[in-house]
């Protein structure tokens, strides 16, 4: 068995030998994750406010957190490239 990764061994890309498109491929599956998973918590968020009139914080601020860092990371580069 050899050194790569479990999620290298996966894709069938050796370590050391990802290009640039597989680059890009992680970056959208990323993209697309963060999304996702920005959008069940929402939901969730919306139906607890609004099935059983209780505001959960926690899932607040862990959207809050989401679109803190998303900005971050806009602004961080726009100002590098």
């Amino acid at each position: 068995m050899s050194n790569d990764g479990f999620f290298a061994r996966l894709s069938g890309v050796k370590q050391g030998a990802l290009d640039e498109r597989a680059l890009m491929h992680r970056l959208k599956s990323t993209r697309v994750a963060v999304l996702i998973g920005t959008a069940v918590a929402l939901g969730f968020f919306i139906y607890d406010a609004a099935a059983h009139s209780v505001i959960r914080w926690d899932i607040m601020i862990i959207l809050a957190s989401i679109a803190a860092a998303k900005l971050c990371a806009m602004v961080y580069y726009r100002k590098t490239n």
